[in-house]
């Protein structure tokens, strides 16, 4: 259990924050947790940027600060970024046809087929 008991309004939103991250990855220490809700806590300017593998804390001067590699849940998403005001999830899309477009596809082709044959035997 996280040991962090907030006490205003904006440490609660920003703990609740943290704990939406961690709640993307497999990995995530208390001690990691603690220092992103430290981190956001120094600076109405600092955020964190996180990939599927990684996540970066990074300063008001956009400089990466501090990294830790961690391990996506899944792969629902390609990358989030948050800050004091903010909390955003970029989802990963994944390419392909469905399985109802070829089946169509399909069906279409058959009664094309089966109008030709209609067409030359009548």
């Amino acid at each position: 259990m996280i040991n962090i008991a907030p006490r205003t309004y904006h440490e609660v939103v920003r703990l609740q924050k943290c704990y939406t991250l961690a709640s993307h990855y497999t990995d995530i220490t208390e001690d990691v947790f603690s220092r992103i809700y430290r981190f956001l806590g120094q600076s109405e300017r600092n955020a964190v940027v996180a990939g599927r593998h990684i996540i970066s804390l990074v300063n008001s001067n956009r400089e990466i600060v501090k990294a830790f590699a961690v391990t996506a849940a899944d792969d629902s998403f390609d990358r989030i970024e948050m800050d004091q005001k903010s909390f955003a999830l970029i989802p990963h899309y994944h390419s392909g046809g469905s399985d109802s477009g070829g089946t169509s596809s399909n069906n279409n082709n058959n009664n094309n087929n089966n109008n030709n044959n209609n067409n030359n035997n009548g």
